[in-house]
């Protein structure tokens, strides 16, 4: 069958993917409706604007896109007045048809293969395999750590729409970045799944996607036989061979306060290399924990950012050895999606860049290969247009960090000596094969490489002195990475060459394995055989528990506040109601206002505890404006205890409206209260 002839083929095919999504189990189903949103509306963006023509690459375009681009519309279509669930079919629709009629009218132009493609293709699928047997062999991984309140915020856009509020603290906009919450909310509302699974799905797809977007970046920066070097480092370079330096724990054992043998049997008892806290195992001591595949390995949106900024530094050097509309457009692209899918990425690469950008305007003078300034400043104002679209958002949840409002005190410009370890230690390996290219980029006169360098100068610096709240400057070290990464990586095959010839092929070979395959090895072997999922609460639901979730969901309003002891967060995900407050943290996390979460927390601890000030808790209650419930679980009270008969003796106040299997739940009276039955199933 000739090239056109399948791609026409496969036109065809993809057409029955909203059947197959149907007729297929939960999981089947999801992956078969996932490209929908998650392939063909970022294929169609990438026929259309091409950044090269070439078929991988443009298929790597097309992926990369694609979240950003259905987002993107989703968000418009829904801010148009279409319900969620229109808006999710509208854009699967316009974009297998747009990407359908463009793929079958170019199909006679379909080019050859490249040569590297057949491996280029290759890693990627096994970088996605890499995440999706722990996601999908271990249930728990879907649904752990920043999962849940990720899946919580998609079923916040689901059932009350855009902009979200914080679901773990009713009544406040959310002061955090949603656009993943809502390509992952049309993506759950298209049809199979929920959304821990489109997670899983998604950051699968990134790390195939990012590897195959490193390597057309490393083709288009060095040539085709450097590609997969720069692949390879990419995904097994960063963070590559700290864990071997695990025995300067000893420095504790022999200066520190606890001394001997009996602290070092403590210190080395604390690595984990069967469970998700092996990632920490595999970070050099007295670093921050960095790890490549941890940011895929969670419901998050770091890893799709990431993502964006490889392809943004990709239109970098597009536009320098090509110059083109496309790679303008795809700049300013990825620098609006970096802002709306985690600032924290934007805001840094953002100004880098364009730091980067004015440093070689000011060495242009001297060296004169460097783009011209008219070259760099087109590139500057793309990126400027870029963040100047997703500034209204970008200020819309910035809003509640002030310190006014939030309460939260922090320093953002300090020297961090831990920070400074950790990129020595996360970066060491990938400088070592960067460092002979750096200086061939300036022996041979090559202006994308410079650029790269100047980039990765800059963001170092950044890194050195900017200060994030809960260790997120650290996310700064990925960042320097890929540049560096995709510097060295047209060494690594001589180096290994050399290595091989000086140590012999067994050394070497020894080297690689410990320095690179391991960390990913040891992640993976961490993650399958975590067992957390058998005694967590999200895991293991008590009896009668599913059926108090569904009837919350069918029989109360959604715009209902719920009360639930021990702040638990599962009623904002199974039961999809916002909390009163569903969180232990401080401002720090989600820019909560300090003194509403005094507030909150003494109405929590009074409710279920003494009572004591029960006026004042229904003042702040009734204050909100909603419908209020208050959940009582059996096993936080035990029967006859006196926190049930206080809210049953004051029926002015609280009616009792679900009463089983250990559950109670009861509505806050306001100006009417329903009747004990009227909300029972």
């Amino acid at each position: 069958m000739t090239r056109p002839a399948r791609l026409r083929l496969l036109v065809v095919m993809s057409a029955a993917l909203p059947l197959a999504g149907a007729l297929l189990p939960d999981v089947a189903g999801a992956w078969a409706l996932y490209p929908l949103l998650g392939v063909f509306p970022g294929l169609a963006a990438a026929r259309l604007l091409p950044l090269e023509r070439t078929p991988f690459a443009r298929l790597a375009l097309g992926l990369a896109a694609a979240p950003l681009v259905s987002a993107t519309a989703g968000w418009t279509l829904c801010a148009a007045g279409v319900p969620l669930a229109a808006a999710a079919r509208l854009v699967a629709a316009a974009g297998w048809t747009v990407w359908a009629a463009l793929a079958w009218r170019d199909a006679a132009g379909t080019a050859a293969p490249e040569p590297g493609v057949r491996f280029a293709a290759l890693w990627a699928v096994g970088a996605a395999l890499v995440v999706a047997l722990p996601l999908f062999l271990n249930p728990w991984l879907r649904v752990y750590s920043d999962a849940w309140t990720h899946a919580g915020i998609v079923w916040e856009i689901v059932e009350r729409g855009i902009p979200p509020q914080d679901p773990r603290f009713a009544g406040l906009v959310l002061n955090y970045v949603w656009f993943f919450n809502l390509f992952i909310a049309l993506a759950t509302r298209l049809g199979k799944g929920d959304p821990f699974t489109v997670m899983a799905i998604f950051n699968s797809v990134n790390l195939a996607v990012t590897m195959a977007v490193g390597w057309a970046l490393g083709r288009r920066l060095w040539g085709t036989r450097a590609a997969a070097g720069c692949m390879i480092l990419l995904g097994v370079g960063f963070n590559a061979g700290a864990w071997l330096l695990v025995p300067l724990k000893l420095i504790n054992a022999a200066l520190g306060r606890d001394r001997g043998w009996a602290e070092v049997v403590r210190l080395f008892g604390q690595l984990h290399y069967f469970d998700t806290r092996v990632i920490f195992a595999l970070t050099a001591p007295f670093a921050y924990m960095a790890s490549f595949l941890d940011k895929f390995l969670v419901g998050t949106a770091v890893s799709y950012a990431y993502l964006l900024m490889t392809l943004y530094l990709w239109a970098l050097v597009e536009w320098t050895r090509a110059g083109g509309r496309a790679a303008l457009v795809w700049a300013a692209s990825a620098a609006a999606g970096m802002l709306l899918f985690h600032g924290v990425v934007g805001l840094s690469v953002i100004p880098v860049m364009l730091g980067a950008l004015a440093l070689a305007a000011l060495a242009r003078p001297r060296w004169t290969w460097l783009p011209s300034r008219g070259r760099l400043a087109g590139f500057a104002l793309a990126t400027l247009g870029g963040a100047l679209l997703a500034t209204p958002y970008t200020l819309a949840i910035s809003r509640g960090w002030s310190a006014a409002r939030s309460g939260l005190r922090h320093s953002y410009f300090r020297i961090d000596p831990w920070m400074l370890w950790t990129l020595a230690t996360t970066l060491a390996v990938a400088l070592w094969f960067a460092r002979r290219p750096i200086r061939r980029a300036f022996a041979e006169r090559r202006p994308d490489a410079a650029l790269l360098v100047f980039f990765a100068l800059g963001m170092g610096l950044f890194a050195a002195v900017v200060s994030l709240p809960l260790w997120n400057h650290v996310k700064f070290a990925y960042e320097i990475f890929v540049p560096l990464a995709m510097l060295g990586g047209v060494a690594l095959e001589p180096e290994l060459r050399e290595w091989t010839r000086r140590r012999g092929k067994p050394l070497t070979l020894a080297l690689v394995a410990l320095v690179f395959a391991a960390p990913p090895a040891l992640t993976v072997t961490g993650y399958l055989a975590d067992r957390s999922g058998r005694t967590a609460p999200e895991m293991n639901l008590a009896p009668g528990e599913s059926a108090l979730y569904r009837w919350i969901r069918d029989q109360t309003p959604a715009d209902a506040v719920f009360l639930d002891n021990d702040f638990r967060p599962t009623i904002m995900v199974w039961g999809r109601r916002q909390l009163l407050i569903g969180t232990r943290s401080g401002p720090e996390m989600a820019a909560f206002p300090a003194g509403q979460i005094l507030e909150r927390r003494a109405v929590m601890a009074d409710l279920y505890g003494g009572r004591d000030s029960l006026g004042r808790d229904l003042t702040l209650l009734r204050g909100l404006r909603r419908p209020v419930y208050v959940l009582i679980r059996s096993r936080d009270f035990p029967p006859g205890g006196d926190l049930e008969p206080t809210l049953d003796r004051a029926p002015a106040d609280f009616t009792r409206v679900y009463d089983h299997d250990g559950f109670l739940v009861y509505h806050l009276n306001s100006v009417s209260s329903p009747s004990p039955g009227e909300h029972s199933p």
